[in-house]
Order: structure tokens, then sequence, then C-alpha cells
């Protein structure tokens, strides 16, 4: 006999789960300067949370687990590289319905990044990471799919090195289900 646990998180009804697939760019502000570009990939589990709420109205919690794959350097005489990273984000996401099963919302929050290597930018392989985002939910071939324009900054916290830090801008398209 199969034994299989329950994690509510996972089967609950209430519980939207999303797919998403987010290239990405990094920026060159805030002390950012390696040029890098990357592919992410990763999975959100996202439930309202009725303790929370902005305006009257409740914050979605947003658990995001992603991984991603990113390329740089070739630049000012230096070795291109390659890393991959993995990270753990919390997110708060507060929603705007629209009139047709669509909706606007805007998400922040924080989390830790893994990174296989040092970089430029990022003198430390273990990383802190806050997200700001903007995106819409629309309906699209029975699903739900969902953009979203995310800035990602990753950096040590001053704890290692120079700490230059990265932005990344992510474009970041993907299916609830």
């Amino acid at each position: 006999m199969l034994l299989i646990p329950n994690i509510p998180v996972f089967i609950d009804a209430e519980v939207e789960r999303t797919i998403y697939i987010a290239p990405f760019a990094s920026l060159p502000i805030l002390g950012s300067q390696d040029k890098r570009v990357g592919l992410t990939l990763g999975f959100q589990v996202a439930k309202r949370e009725k303790r929370f709420s902005y305006d009257n109205h409740p914050v979605d919690l947003v658990w995001d687990i992603n991984l991603s794959h990113n390329y740089g350097g070739g630049w000012n005489l230096r070795p291109r590289d390659k890393s991959w990273n993995a990270s753990v984000l919390l997110l708060g996401r507060r929603n705007f319905p629209t009139k047709n099963d669509s909706k606007w919302f805007v998400e922040l929050g924080w989390g830790l990044n893994l990174a296989s290597i040092p970089t430029f930018d990022l003198d430390a392989t273990l990383n802190s990471s806050p997200i700001i985002g903007i995106g819409y939910e629309f309906p699209y071939q029975g699903k739900q799919a969902v953009l979203a324009l995310r800035l990602n900054h990753i950096s040590n916290a001053g704890f290692v090195g120079a700490n230059q830090g990265q932005n990344q801008l992510q474009l970041m398209m993907g299916i609830r289900f």
C-alpha cells in the first residue's frame, strides 16, 4: 500500500499553483555592474491570507521556489562565467480584480538565493533577495495565464566582500493550474 502524506498546501482547493518561466537581464543600477542574462523556471503556491489585509482587502501569501541559469562577464577583459541559482521567496500579493475574470496584482517579498559560484557583483554564494513586481492574470484556454514584470535585487547585505549586489529585471510568464 502506497502512503501519500497529507500536504494541504498542494491539494487544498483554495490554493492557486503556478508554473512559470522568466527570462531576465541585469540592470546597471544601485551598484550592479555585471552584465548578466538568464532564464528562471519556477513554481508558486498562493493562498488568500485573511489575517493579512491592505486597505480592507485580503492579501495572497505566495511561496515561490525557482531555479535559474545565467551567464555574464565578457567585458573589461573579464572572462565569461555561468552560474546556477536556486531561490526560495515569500511574497505578499495584492489583487485588483476586473470584470472579466482577469486581475491586476502587485507583489512584494523577500527570500534567499543560493548561487553555484560567486560573480563580479555577488561576492557570496548565499544572498538575500528582495523582490517587487506588477502583473496581470487573465483567462487562457480554460486556465489562467500570468504575466508579470519583476525587479529582483540579490545581495549579501554587506556580510561578504564589496557587496555590489545585482538587480535583475524579469518577465514572468506562467500558467495557473
